[in-house]
């Protein structure tokens, strides 16, 4: 079962055999203590104090009432090897960058 509200992700530690939409948080979460919420946060490369400022806030939080949250920065690609570097510390210092295959642009 997935459940989907917001920005965010509820995923079960045992994945149910199929998958459905559940519109109904209560129903999702019967047993929290199995679930995962993941946040997925849309930011732009060259955010890093933004991504910094979440992690040291409301993204510090890892449990709350037994649901187990995960952050998740969503990035686009550059071509700039130097920044592509620091993105790559990054990521490897905090394990929660996802860089997707389309170029970083609000056009």
């Amino acid at each position: 079962m997935l459940c989907a509200f917001n920005n965010s992700l509820l995923l079960p530690s045992k994945p149910a055999p199929v998958c459905e939409l559940c519109n109904n948080l209560k129903l999702c979460v019967a047993d929290v203590a199995s679930w995962t919420l993941v946040n997925v946060i849309s930011s732009s490369l060259n955010h890093v104090e933004r991504r910094e400022a979440i992690r040291s806030t409301w993204g510090a939080v890892k449990f709350l009432d037994g649901l187990k949250i995960v952050n998740v920065f969503v990035v686009g690609r550059t071509a700039d090897l130097r920044l592509q570097s620091e993105l790559n510390k990054e990521s490897d210092r905090y394990g929660d960058l996802l860089q997707f295959g389309k170029d970083d642009s609000f056009k």
